[in-house]
């Protein structure tokens, strides 16, 4: 008894033992996709950086390879199918991480990214994530795996058009500019978030760039093939402008025989670059090469 007495009166095991109720009765759930499409993530907990793993990503058809994963598990939080999008089952996947840890926390913590407004319940905004001095990552609040969905965004271009606000009005600490820096989409083939995202980039050494200003702009009003590129593109009106990326996009999309059961679709990929006279060109890639090797990291 006397022993008893004295842990019910001892203040530390009190404490103790309160902290650990509380703890546990105050540990949120995972945030779901429906939570951050609406942009109601207070009550939640966003996926934790270092802790998503590989899921499988399956080829939809056309012989497309798989993306190296481990076996799935009831760990591992399933399958990440393409054309699927980022599910709740899948909140530990590593493709899924943009959605449910990048993009989470910034809605959770609006002061590490930028957001376009209004920011309301009802109306996708776009962010620009990541932001490091070379590269950075902007995405939706609305679920589309990719570009394939980009025409289900109620505004397509908003997202390009951030990207080439940033690159007009960098940050003090990064260095891609319009002058030196890039846009990409990644195609189906060649992602690996399934959430749509637009990489910003500093690419000063761009042979693509010097390769676009050497071109007579006349014959790039509208969308063209570009020599010794498997890329079409299409230069703005005037110097120092934006471009419509998106539609570029669509209008690509819509020469393509039978979409819907065409494996060409699934390289098509997007990017943006300026010229050396500040022209900006919007380009759509059909190759095997992915957008971002395009614009970001081939020489």
């Amino acid at each position: 008894m006397k022993f008893k007495d004295q842990l019910a009166l001892n203040p530390l095991s009190i404490i103790a033992a309160l902290f650990l109720v509380l703890t546990r009765n105050t540990e949120a759930a995972q945030c779901t996709a429906n939570q951050i499409s609406s942009l109601s993530v207070n009550g939640c907990d966003c996926q934790k950086s270092g802790v998503p793993v590989k899921c499988p990503l399956l080829a939809p058809q056309c012989g497309l390879p798989p993306t190296l994963a481990v076996p799935i598990n009831q760990y591992n939080g399933g399958q990440v199918l393409w054309g699927e999008g980022c599910i709740d089952a899948n909140f530990g996947c590593d493709g899924c991480y943009l959605w449910y840890g990048s993009l989470c926390e910034c809605l959770k913590h609006p002061g590490g990214c930028t957001r376009t407004q209004p920011v309301v319940a009802g109306n996708p905004i776009w962010a620009l994530l990541s932001n490091t001095a070379l590269r950075g990552l902007i995405t939706t609040s609305q679920k589309l795996p990719g570009i394939l969905q980009l025409n289900q965004a109620p505004e397509p271009d908003k997202g390009w058009q951030l990207g080439q606000e940033t690159l007009k009005h960098p940050d003090k600490a990064v260095k891609y500019t319009r002058e030196r820096g890039a846009l990409a989409m990644n195609s189906v083939a060649t992602r690996t978030e399934e959430q749509i995202h637009i990489h910003v980039c500093d690419n000063p050494t761009s042979n693509l760039r010097r390769d676009l200003s050497k071109l007579l702009r006349s014959g790039y009003a509208n969308l063209a093939p570009v020599p010794g590129y498997s890329m079409w593109c299409q230069v703005a009106p005037f110097s120092g402008t934006n471009i419509n990326v998106a539609a570029r996009i669509f209008d690509y999309l819509a020469t393509i025989p039978h979409l819907a059961a065409s494996c060409d679709k699934y390289k098509i990929g997007a990017g943006l670059i300026t010229d050396a006279n500040d022209y900006s060109w919007a380009c759509v890639t059909t190759g095997d090469a992915s957008a971002e090797e395009l614009f970001c990291h081939f020489p």
